[in-house]
């Protein structure tokens, strides 16, 4: 798992979509996510898409978004395909535990 933060004032659904894009320019990544659910991180709503990478059944990826006073944070995790319900419910109690703010 890994996660990152940038200033940004494009809202939760801009910014999602945007970086997608660049991980189709970037990466074997499909150019619509195969499972987008809506979720709180923080308390703050936040989205987050399920992909395989290629989306023939490669690498499963769920990154998850949010947009909070002009800082954008994602979360992002993988793991082979076989791994899907661990990674589910690791990431699920990763983004339940997740603090924003001061």
């Amino acid at each position: 798992m890994f996660a990152f933060g940038e200033a940004k004032t494009d809202t939760l659904a801009a910014f999602a979509d945007a970086l997608t894009a660049t991980n189709v320019t970037a990466h074997d990544f499909p150019a619509t996510p195969e499972e987008t659910t809506e979720a709180t991180i923080g308390g703050v709503p936040a989205r987050v898409d399920v992909v395989h990478c290629p989306p023939d059944g490669g690498v499963f990826s769920m990154t998850a978004y949010t947009v909070v006073d002009g800082q954008a944070y994602v979360f992002v995790t993988y793991d082979q395909p076989a791994n899907e319900a661990a990674v589910r419910a690791a990431f699920g109690s990763l983004l339940q535990a997740i603090q924003l703010g001061a």
